[in-house]
């Protein structure tokens, strides 16, 4: 049956202080309005098995409607309470079925409201619109002003609604308005399976063609999901098997603003989009904007959402706005697997393209995971088995601004990207920055990244730009297998292609790893069966800029790239500068790379650019087979092609390898059956430079060439300029290389200038089977084409060999077992030169060429001054003893400005 209502005006118009309207299967023409009365007081209250209660309300059914649906309800106070098992109350709602072509308009102007669903799948609407199997053309509009907003749903799968939209098997062409307007507005599902809605807006298998928006505004704003299974929304727009074209805008403003999930399997969304298996084409801008902004994940596999856009089998096309902010801003996930989301994109088997931005900031800002796998996400894009296309910025900024991941395998991210077995297209820029800004991930196996892209299993095209500043900015990774990246790039089995810009800056700038197999990156590219394409800057600076991994098998990375089982492709540029700077790795096994580029059985093709200069710049290594790299190229079974341009300089500079095994490199090219083309050129300059590997087979190299069982092909310039040079090898088989290049089975192809110069130049071979070389060519079971200049000057040179079958080089080629083709010229001079070998069977070679059991085809000039020589063949003392050569004890030898063939 057809009913029509038909009024004078057109208009349908019924005034009841406590009324409903209720049509089924009708065609109503033109407006439907229901407008009770104030009351001081009315209470709507469904009680028992299976109750409906209806107050203040319209339903309509199977309906026709052309025209406004306007309900309004006001009065001091309401309350809808839905009790016992199945019970519906509804109070100041609308309800449509069918199709509306027109406005529908809800309003509740109530001093206080109170909605409460307590009992067995109960619900209670109070102040909300729901539309099911419906077609809606035109505006929902629902708002609710009131002093007090309280939407409670306790027990077992309750549902309750305040202010809210729900759209249910339903299309909307137009747009859904929320606006929640109180002193105190509060949203709490407690229980089991419970979900609470406050001016949100709900679908399920629905379309939108336009916008929903969703506002709260209030002094005190609370939104909490406690118990088990329980969903708190508020500010939200929540789509599961639904499109929107259009926007989602959510916003929540207030003093103190709180979002929490508390429990086991609890949610709670607070000014957010949430998309599962849904489509959105257009804009998701969610806000969350207050004094004192609180979001949280307490509990087990609890979640919180705090202004975040968090898909699930969904697309997007468009933008992606996502901020918080406010005085004191804390986004934090506590527990077992909990998971807390600020101002973040999070992504699973989810497509999007365009514009994502996420914004956090405020005077004091704290992200934290504290517990077992929990995840703590602020200003970040997380993706798992996703795609994005387009532009993404992150950012965090503040006064005081900390992101912690503590406990087992916890996660923090803050102004990050987060990739796992996903696809990125486009530009992604991150950035944190504050007046104090500590990432810290600290216990078993946690990761704390800052202005970072981490990548696993994943493929990224574009320019990437991370940049992390301010005056105390500490990045710190601590317990075993602890990660901490800060404006770095992480990549694990992945692919990037494009600029990657990495940026640490400040007054105190720290980046540390403390613990077993922990690892810190500071402006770095760390690459693990990796692939790269494309150019690389890297840049660390401030007053006091300190870069430290310390335990077993740490590893420290500052201003650096790292590979293993990687590849890359383009110009690298890695830059350290600061005040002071400091570089150490300390324990077993550890690594600490600063301005560097290490490569472990991999393939680097292009310009690698690296340098370190500061007022104090010091690169040490401590421990058994530790690794410190300073503006250096370290190659481990691997191959090179481009220029290498390494470059340390500084007012007090000191690279150290202290232990078995250590290795220490300031501007210089290691190799390790690895394979070079192209020139080098490496410089070290100061003020006071020290080079020194301290322990059993030891290495210290300072803008030298290093190479076991490599090949090398291409010019070498090695440079060392300053006022007080030393280098030395103490310990058992030690090597200290400084303005030198030494080879160990190795072929080289190209011309070497070795330079050193200073006003006081000190190289020194302590101990057995030691190695000292200052601007010199040391080779051994090695072949080289091409010409070699030495040259050593300076007031006070020293070049000694202590120890048994030690040998120091000063300005000199030694050749064991190898052959050179090409002109050698050595030059060692000074106002004081002294060449020293002493203990059994060492040598000291000054401006000489020492060859074993091979050849030299081509030129051979040696310059150094006159002086006394004792154990060998020149004994003039023409110079009044300013240029000694001494070898001294049983088998020694003391080669000065001499050509010994063996």
């Amino acid at each position: 049956m057809k009913t029509k209502i038909i009024s004078i005006g057109s208009i349908v118009l019924m005034l009841f202080s406590l009324s409903s309207s209720a049509w089924a299967g009708s065609d109503v023409k033109d407006a439907v309005i229901n407008i009770p009365g104030p009351t001081s007081k009315a209470a709507n209250i469904s009680v028992g098995n299976e109750n409906k209660a209806d107050m203040s309300s319209i339903k309509l059914k199977n309906a026709k409607t052309r025209g406004a649906i306007i309900n309004a309800d006001q009065g001091k106070q309401k309350v809808n309470v839905a009790v016992g098992k199945q019970n519906e109350a509804n109070q100041g709602s609308v309800q449509v079925g069918g199709s509306v072509q027109g406005a529908v308009i809800n309003t509740n102007l109530s001093k206080n409201n109170v909605n409460v669903a307590v009992g067995n799948r109960n619900q209670a609407n109070l102040a909300s619109v729901k539309t099911e199997g419906g077609d809606v053309k035109g505006v929902i509009a629902n708002t609710t002003s009131a002093k007090t907003a309280t939407n409670v749903a306790v027990g077992s799968g309750n549902k309750a609604d305040l202010g809210a939209v729900n759209l249910q098997g339903s299309e909307l062409t137009g747009a859904a308005l929320n606006t929640t307007v109180g002193q105190t507005v509060t949203n709490v599902a407690a229980g089991k399976d419970n979900t609470a809605n406050l001016s949100s807006v709900e679908m399920s298998g629905s379309q939108v063609k336009g916008a929903t928006v969703n506002t709260v505004v209030g002094q005190t704003v609370t939104n909490v999901a406690a118990g088990n299974a329980n969903k708190a929304d508020l500010g939200t727009t929540n789509l599961k098997d639904s499109s929107v074209k259009g926007a989602t805008v959510n916003t929540v403003v207030g003093q103190t603003v709180t979002n929490a999930a508390v429990g086991n399997q609890t949610k709670a969304e607070l000014g957010s989009t949430y998309m599962e298996k849904s489509e959105l084409k257009g804009a998701a801008v969610n806000t969350v904007v207050g004094q004192t902004v609180t979001n949280a994940a307490i509990g087990n596999k609890a979640k919180a959402d705090m202004g975040t856009t968090d898909m699930k089998n969904s697309s997007v096309e468009g933008a992606l706005v996502n901020s918080g902010g406010g005085m004191v801003v804390t986004n934090a996930a506590i527990g077992n697997k909990t998971e807390a989301n600020m101002a973040t994109v999070s992504m699973e088997n989810s497509t999007a393209k365009g514009v994502m931005v996420n914004t956090a900031g405020g005077a004091v800002v704290t992200n934290a995971a504290i517990g077992n796998k929990t995840e703590a996400n602020m200003a970040t894009v997380k993706m798992e088995n996703s795609t994005a296309k387009g532009v993404t910025v992150n950012t965090t900024g503040g006064a005081i601004v900390t992101n912690a991941a503590i406990g087992s395998e916890a996660k923090a991210n803050m102004g990050a990207m987060s990739m796992k077995n996903s696809t990125r297209e486009g530009v992604t820029v991150n950035t944190a920055g504050g007046a104090v800004v500590t990432n810290a991930a600290i216990g078993n196996k946690t990761e704390a990244n800052m202005a970072s892209v981490n990548m696993e299993n994943s493929t990224a095209k574009g320019t990437i730009v991370n940049t992390t500043g301010g005056a105390i900015v500490t990045n710190a990774a601590i317990g075993s297998e602890a990660k901490a990246n800060m404006g770095a790039v992480s990549m694990k089995n992945s692919t990037s292609e494009g600029t990657t810009v990495n940026t640490a800056l400040g007054g105190v700038v720290t980046n540390a790893a403390i613990g077993k197999k922990t690892e810190a990156n500071m402006a770095s590219v760390n690459m693990e069966n990796s692939t790269a394409k494309g150019v690389t800057v890297n840049t660390t600076g401030g007053a006091i800029v300190t870069n430290a991994a310390i335990g077993s098998e740490a590893k420290a990375n500052m201003g650096a790239v790292s590979m293993k089982n990687s590849s890359r492709e383009g110009t690298t540029v890695n830059t350290a500068v600061g005040g002071v700077v400091t570089n150490a790795a300390i324990g077993s096994k550890t690594e600490a790379n600063m301005a560097s580029v290490n490569m472990e059985n991999s393939t680097a093709k292009g310009t690698i650019v690296n340098t370190t200069g500061g007022g104090i710049v010091t690169n040490a290594a401590i421990g058994s087979e530790a690794k410190a790299n300073m503006g250096s190229v370290s190659m481990k079974n691997s191959s090179r092609e481009g220029t290498t341009v390494n470059t340390t300089a500084g007012g007090v500079v000191t690279n150290a390898a202290i232990g078995k095994k250590a290795k220490a490199n300031m501007g210089s090219v290691n190799m390790e059956n690895s394979t070079a083309k192209g020139t080098m050129v490496n410089t070290a300059a100061g003020g006071i430079m020290t080079n020194a590997a301290i322990g059993s087979e030891a290495k210290a190299n300072m803008a030298a060439v290093n190479m076991e069982n490599s090949n090398l092909q291409g010019n070498v310039t090695n440079t060392v300029a300053g006022g007080v040079v030393t280098n030395a090898a103490i310990g058992s088989k030690s090597k200290a290389n400084t303005g030198a290049i030494n080879m160990e089975n190795s072929n080289m192809k190209g011309n070497v200038t070795n330079t050193v110069a200073g006003g006081v130049v000190t190289n020194v071979a302590l101990g057995s089977k030691s190695k000292a070389n200052t601007g010199s060519v040391n080779m051994e079971n090695s072949n080289m084409k091409g010409n070699i200049t030495n040259t050593v000057a300076g007031g006070v040179v020293t070049n000694v060999a202590l120890g048994s079958r030690s040998k120091a080089n000063l300005g000199s080629v030694n050749l064991e077992n190898a052959d050179v083709q090409g002109n050698i010229v050595n030059k060692a001079g000074g106002g004081l030169v002294t060449n020293v070998a002493i203990g059994s069977g060492s040598e000291a070679n000054s401006g000489a060429v020492v060859v074993k059991n091979r050849s030299v085809k081509g030129n051979i000039t040696n310059i150094s001054g006159s002086g006394l020589v004792v154990n060998d063949t020149d004994l003039s003392i023409l110079s009044g003893g300013q240029n000694t050569n001494i070898a001294v004890g049983s088998g020694k030898e003391s080669h000065k400005n001499s050509v010994v063939f063996k």
